[in-house]
This record gives C-alpha cells, sequence and structure tokens, in this order.
C-alpha cells in the first residue's frame, strides 16, 4: 500500500473546511448560504467582474457561480449590468446593502487570520505567506490545464 508523502494538504483542507464553517455561522444572518461569502467578497472587491473572471478567481464551474450570483441577486447584495461592449456578457457590482456586510467579512477574515497566525514570528508570518502564494501559482497552472 502507498503511504501519503506529506499530511500538508490534509492540514491545508482542515483549516480551509473550517474557517469556511464558521464564516458560514457567522454570516448566516445575511442570508449567504455555503460558500457564498466567497463570491461575494470578490465581486465586492473587484467591482464590474464579470462571470468567466468570477468563476476562474473563484476556482469553481461555471453552475456553481451562476447559481451563487443569482442567490446574491435575490438577496439584494449584487446587481447585474450588461456589458456595453459585449452584450452577451454580464457585469456585477456590489449594491450599496453589500458595502456594510463586505467591511464586517474583511473583519471577521482579519480576526480569523490573527488567530491562525498567532504565536508567529513577522518573518514566519511573512515566509508562509511566501510559500502559499508559490503553491497557489502551482496549482493554478494545474487547475488551468484541466479546465
Amino acid at each position: 500500500m502507498k503511504s501519503l508523502q506529506s499530511p500538508m494538504l490534509r492540514y491545508m483542507g482542515r483549516i480551509t473546511r473550517c474557517l469556511h464553517s464558521m464564516m458560514d455561522m457567522t454570516f448566516k444572518t445575511y442570508q449567504f448560504q455555503r460558500g457564498q461569502f466567497v463570491f461575494f467578497t470578490r465581486i465586492c472587491e473587484q467591482p464590474g467582474i464579470n462571470l468567466a473572471a468570477l468563476t476562474y478567481a473563484c476556482k469553481v464551474d461555471k453552475g456553481t457561480t451562476t447559481k451563487a450570483v443569482r442567490k446574491l441577486t435575490e438577496a439584494g447584495y449584487v446587481i447585474k449590468k450588461q456589458d456595453e461592449e459585449d452584450r452577451r456578457a454580464w457585469r456585477l457590482y456590489p449594491t450599496a446593502k453589500a458595502l456594510p456586510v463586505y467591511d464586517q467579512i474583511i473583519a471577521e477574515e482579519n480576526r480569523q487570520i490573527a488567530m491562525c497566525l498567532a504565536g508567529f514570528t513577522a518573518a514566519e508570518k511573512a515566509k508562509c505567506l511566501q510559500m502559499l502564494q508559490r503553491m497557489s501559482l502551482h496549482i493554478d497552472a494545474e487547475w488551468k490545464s484541466m479546465k
């Protein structure tokens, strides 16, 4: 039987699942369903993003993005505007209702970052970020080749 070379991905998965679960519980009062805060934050950070770019940024399939955007639109957090140059495309924008919620999500993400990195030195934090960025580049290339 083969053995796992490193439990690193298992730890990364555990951290991701825990953080997403905590975010889902924290922001349930805003009518977010599982994982929608990820789409929500990208739209707030990149007003005018189109569905294809949002799908790529969130590393999901088109159907998942479409469903999440529909629910965010129905909840009054996002508006869709037809692209002026490409009438087939839609641009996504946060509503006035979205902006205070976005600030609360960022505050919670910052709290979670501080919790995760408690006891790390500034050098350890910088090294951790550098390594995660490199890992992200590698997996991004692999993900892109599979899509």
